[in-house]
């Protein structure tokens, strides 16, 4: 982590910014030897076109934040937990897959897991850690659009994440392609939930706090709907 952008944060926003990013995401990748925390801005990403213009730029959710909705969902589910996919949509470097398989291998669930990243190098990255760790058996990333993959491969009823993947018009074509499988959808930093509840979805569980990071939404099919 560059100490420019520690610095950054602290101009920014006081103390708590850095330290709180330090704890939630340098220290993940010090204490496994993965690279994680280090965000991308736009102006880094060697790419172009229709799926990099309507896409948001890389940075990692906080630990905490994913372990308290893998407990949130594993609580929801009950016994049909292990057979839920857990798909994360634009994984980034792979630590939502990371942190899932870890509190799943400690659960005993041996649900799938699977990260979708359009952007090759990050996809790499992910690999990597994943590798790294040992996880290859438990964890699949793809290197694709997320729009062009068959959502059947997510099996019926699966847990998508999401932390503010790509613009609203990717994220109504994604949404209504998926809606056909009765999907969980928890999406961090939900600036686009409308579209999720146009398109036949509510919200039915909610955290916020004094970061984007900590608002996150739980989406599931309306009655009726689908």
């Amino acid at each position: 982590m560059n100490p420019r952008d520690y610095w950054q944060m602290w101009r920014a926003r006081g103390l708590r910014l850095p330290l709180t990013h330090f704890l939630e995401a340098h220290a993940f990748d010090l204490r496994r030897g993965t690279d994680t925390a280090t965000r991308l801005t736009p102006e880094q990403y060697e790419a172009e076109g229709e799926t990099f213009e309507r896409s948001t730029f890389y940075g990692a959710a906080w630990t905490s934040v994913i372990g308290q909705w893998f407990d949130w969902v594993a609580e929801r589910v009950g016994p049909e937990f292990s057979s839920r996919t857990f798909v994360d949509v634009g994984c980034g470097k792979g630590k939502p897959l990371i942190v899932w398989a870890e509190k799943a291998a400690r659960a005993g669930a041996t649900m799938p897991i699977c990260g979708i990243e359009y952007y090759a190098p990050l996809a790499d990255i992910a690999r990597t850690n994943v590798e790294h760790l040992g996880l290859s058996e438990r964890i699949t990333v793809i290197t694709a659009d997320a729009l062009d993959v068959e959502p059947e491969i997510f099996g019926q009823r699966p847990v998508l994440f999401f932390f503010n993947p790509f613009d609203a018009v990717a994220m109504r074509a994604f949404i209504e392609g998926v809606a056909q499988l009765d999907p969980i959808v928890i999406y961090g930093n939900p600036v686009h939930g409308d579209v999720i509840e146009e398109s036949g979805f509510t919200c039915v569980h909610e955290t916020s706090g004094w970061h984007n990071g900590l608002f996150v939404r739980a989406y599931e099919l309306a009655a009726g709907a689908g």
